[in-house]
Parts: C-alpha cells; sequence; structure tokens
C-alpha cells in the first residue's frame, strides 16, 4: 500500500486501516527518536537514508520476495512537493518488483484555520504537531484507487508515473487543501 505523506499524522492514519499491523519504510533518522522510538520494538520497520547508499530498494524488495505482509510506504519520500503538482515526485523502491499489486491511497487535509501547518514544507514535527493541536478542526479525506500492477511491457519510470498520475488526478478531485500545500 502506498500513500502520498504529507504530515505526520498520515502515518497513524494509514497504519489505523489494516487489521494487521503492516511493515513500514521509514527515514533512519525517524527509527530512533520520537514518536516512531516508542512502536520499532511491535514494528517491523525497513529503515531508509536519504542519501541513498543504503540500498533501500534492495530491502524492500527482499521484504517483499520473503514476506507476506503488508508493506506500507511512501513513494514520495516526504519531499516537497512542487508548484502546480499534488503529489512529490516518486522515488522507485516501490515499483521495482512486480509480484504484489500496488495500493494507493491518497490523503488530503482541510483545516478551517489559516494558520494551520498541515504540511512538511519548511516545518519540523514539533511545528507540525503544536500546529494541528491548535487548530484540531481538521477534515481528512482518503481515497483508494486501484489495485495496479506493472504490465509486463512497463518500465519501471512508467510504471511509476502511471501510479503517480492516477493518485494526483485523485487528489485533485478531493477538496482543495487549506491551506495550500505550496
Amino acid at each position: 500500500v502506498i500513500f502520498n505523506h504529507i504530515n505526520m499524522f498520515d502515518a497513524l492514519i494509514m497504519y489505523s486501516l489494516f487489521k494487521n499491523p503492516p511493515a513500514i519504510v521509514a527515514r533512519q533518522e525517524y527509527i530512533t527518536n520520537f514518536p516512531l522510538k516508542l512502536f520499532n520494538r511491535c514494528l517491523t520497520i525497513i529503515p531508509v537514508s536519504r542519501d541513498g547508499k543504503q540500498n533501500t530498494t534492495i530491502k524492500i524488495n527482499e521484504f517483499i520476495e520473503d514476506s507476506e505482509q503488508n508493506l506500507l510506504l511512501a513513494p514520495d519520500g516526504c519531499n516537497i512537493i512542487r508548484q502546480g503538482d499534488e503529489i512529490a515526485e516518486f522515488k522507485n523502491g516501490a515499483f521495482i518488483n512486480d509480484k504484489r499489486q500496488i495500493i494507493p491511497i491518497v490523503i488530503r487535509y482541510k483545516s478551517r484555520e489559516r494558520d494551520t501547518k498541515l504540511n512538511w514544507n519548511n516545518n519540523n514535527i514539533l511545528e507540525l504537531f503544536l500546529s494541528i493541536l491548535k487548530n484540531g478542526d481538521i477534515d481528512v479525506f482518503l481515497e483508494k484507487l486501484g489495485p495496479f500492477t506493472k504490465e509486463k511491457t512497463e518500465e519501471t519510470d512508467e510504471y511509476k508515473t502511471r501510479v503517480w498520475k492516477a493518485m494526483c488526478g485523485k487528489l485533485s478531485q478531493l477538496p482543495s487543501q487549506y491551506p495550500k500545500i505550496c
């Protein structure tokens, strides 16, 4: 299962959708820090590095090959969303292996307050947490797409782009995020 990751509550929302705990892909620096540190003993976590030197794609592939457990990841990697886009550009890890189908879920937030910080762009975890707590009147919209399967003739980049475009299209049909992402 993949999702667009724009703030710290995405993972909690996504996690709550599963009957059995999914494995998650998480940045190495978050695994040892609050709040993920509280859960790392009871979760299967595939650590990733932003510098690209830890063979993340290989780790994801090995997990998919060796496990039946659901895998939850955000292929946009919490990156900054470009002006005019709905979702940040995807990384390849979720799209290399064609053993499993991909089920995308899009998340959209809409706050009643103008100054609520909803997305990672230029905010740290504490700022996001405090802002969302302070302005707690936030609507959350979830939409499930797919499932998607990599076509035999499809290259990884084509598959990744097809899923990204479908997720962007679905997000554009949901109420606009307020405050705006960019």
